[in-house]
């Protein structure tokens, strides 16, 4: 709805303001049924860890993210491959405090717990999984399929439904039943449903109505939520109380990096095989072009230039970085007739996007499932049995 009200000009950006009464609802209900809550012996603050590690993090995530539209300088590679270097010295100098000092930011010792490392890195290979999908699942919407964000959104919530009933259906019923195999059944569900939707897209094509997504989404989105709601249980069953907070500071670390992982790798994939496949939406389209044109009164010899130059403006604007942009071979031609011919291409140039844009979800999606195969198969890793933690008592 806010993107759609574009406020102020600002298009998506007030989409923040949710947080607003969201934030002050919260902040009211704690204040009367949020006990307090002190430690016997309150750990210190580890600022130069802090910084360490922010450093570290900001030196990979940044240019995953924004290496693709900025054609990926040399300094990107730099800033990645120091972060290595940044981690390295995280880890001394944690190693080095726990010595001395004590109260670490990151507590080294726990990744001598088989269940927490394997969590660690199983977690963040859903988030990857997971992050390309949100990327591209939204740009296949709007951009390929040339959908509102209002519709988008709409048939989005079928995710969100899914997701609820997932969640709460792995903490009350099945966790405590079948403990892991909730979660790797969530794993191979939510690929389940990434395979279906590949089924679903391919066969409609660009006109894929909303209501038949509708099932592949439910299903994705209730694997979705059989992992994310007892994964963090599954992944903190052997941590000491007393460093419950390292290690829940580790698991939000470690999504927020996967996400961008899965945003930068799969932003690669899918615009890389969008820019080098062009021909195929064009190839789809050039028939009925030619009809049309024909139709309009271009003469045989101009609609093999006009097809041309088509092909040029396809290919053109699946490369650029800023998916929205139009390049200079798309602009309105000015020859005489162009006020017949420009309505045709506009209209076929969407189409073959469109068809370009399904191709490329279909094979990002295939990446997703790999992914979560992988994840479920990591997940034999953790213990058997999952319980909820009362770090409380």
């Amino acid at each position: 709805v806010l993107v759609d009200a574009n406020i102020a000009d600002l298009e998506w950006r007030p989409i923040f303001l949710v947080n607003i009464p969201v934030g002050i609802g919260a902040l009211i209900a704690a204040w009367f049924y949020v006990g307090e809550s002190k430690s016997a012996a309150a750990p210190k603050l580890d600022p130069i860890g802090v910084v360490i590690a922010v450093s570290g993090i900001l030196m990979l995530v940044y240019p995953l993210a924004e290496g693709r539209t900025l054609g990926w300088p040399a300094w990107t590679y730099a800033l990645m491959a120091g972060s290595v270097v940044v981690f390295g010295i995280l880890v001394a100098f944690e190693r080095h405090r726990t010595r001395t000092v004590g109260s670490p930011l990151v507590v080294l010792s726990l990744f001598k717990e088989r269940a927490f490392t394997a969590g660690m890195l199983v977690w963040t290979l859903f988030w990857i999984a997971l992050g390309g999908f949100f990327l591209v699942w939204t740009l296949y919407m709007q951009l390929g399929l040339g959908w509102s964000p209002m519709r988008a959104g709409l048939t989005g919530a079928a995710f969100a439904v899914g997701a609820a009933a997932g969640s709460g259906l792995a903490v009350e019923v099945f966790t405590p039943r079948i403990g892991r195999l909730t979660l790797i059944g969530g794993a191979l569900l939510n690929a389940l449903g990434f395979a279906a939707y590949i089924l679903v897209a391919h066969h409609y094509g660009p006109g894929i109505p909303s209501w038949q997504m509708i099932a592949p989404l439910v299903v994705t989105g209730f694997g979705f939520g059989l992992v994310v709601a007892p994964m963090i249980d599954a992944i903190l069953t052997k941590v000491p109380a007393k460093d419950a907070g390292s290690a829940s500071g580790l698991l939000g670390t470690t999504q927020q990096v996967g996400m961008a992982l899965g945003v930068a790798l799969v932003g690669v994939l899918f615009f890389g095989h969008l820019s080098s496949d062009s021909g195929h939406g064009v190839d789809k389209v050039t028939p009925q072009l030619r009809q049309e044109l024909v139709a309009a009164g271009v003469p045989a010899n101009g609609v093999d230039d006009i097809v041309k130059g088509f092909r040029a403006c396809v290919h053109d604007r699946s490369a650029e970085s800023d998916p929205t942009k139009v390049p200079a071979s798309c602009l309105p031609s000015s020859v005489p007739g162009a006020d017949k011919v420009q309505p045709i291409l506009t209209k076929q140039g969407q189409a073959a996007v469109s068809h370009n844009f399904v191709k490329s979800f279909d094979l990002s999606l295939w990446y997703g499932v790999g992914i979560l195969v992988l994840v479920a198969l990591g997940m034999f890793a953790l213990p058997r049995e999952v319980h909820a933690r009362d770090l409380d008592a």
